[in-house]
């Protein structure tokens, strides 16, 4: 049975994460607003940091459980130089790959092993909040999951937005 998070916004930035079924927050973040350098911050229910997405022209670090590292290492981009996909290893031993959604204006994980989609995110509309469907694998490591989610959503929207100030899509 998949569990759903939701946002408490449309923002995944500045927002709660939920437990659809159970209504507790499992995270919050948060990205003070400030010129130049950002960080988002993402927290568990104790407030303890989990991790940390610093954006730097070309030099964003992320810093999970302590450790920090260049999101080129971290999140690393799949295949070609251009790819809009990005790989994270999980203690399960397996990688996971977080890549846009055929059709969709939304990401999913896929399991690199399998092929097989593990989490899928769905766009705030209408009646609808930002929210993430998630396999029962992932549960042992959800903080990674969700902290690699919101950095890639995060980069998939700069992506929109700038396809859009040109005259692309505007499926941010």
């Amino acid at each position: 049975m998949t569990t759903n998070l939701s946002f408490s916004s449309t923002s995944p930035f500045n927002s709660l994460i939920v437990d659809t079924a159970t209504g507790e927050t499992l995270f919050e973040t948060t990205t003070p607003f400030k010129f130049g350098a950002r960080t988002t911050t993402l927290y568990n229910p104790r407030q303890e940091v989990v991790g940390m997405y610093e954006r730097r022209w070309g030099r964003d670090t992320v810093t999970f459980h302590g450790e920090t590292h260049p999101l080129s290492e971290w999140l690393p981009h799949c295949g070609a130089f251009a790819s809009r996909s990005r790989r994270f290893s999980a203690p399960n031993g397996k990688a996971y790959e977080w890549r846009r959604r055929s059709g969709a204006a939304a990401l999913k994980l896929v399991a690199t092993d399998t092929g097989r989609t593990v989490a899928k995110a769905h766009r705030a509309h209408r009646d609808q909040q930002l929210s993430v469907d998630l396999e029962p694998e992932l549960a042992p490591f959800l903080d990674e999951v969700m902290f690699s989610f919101i950095i890639c959503e995060e980069r998939r929207r700069r992506t929109a937005y700038a396809a859009a100030a040109v005259g692309g899509s505007t499926t941010a």
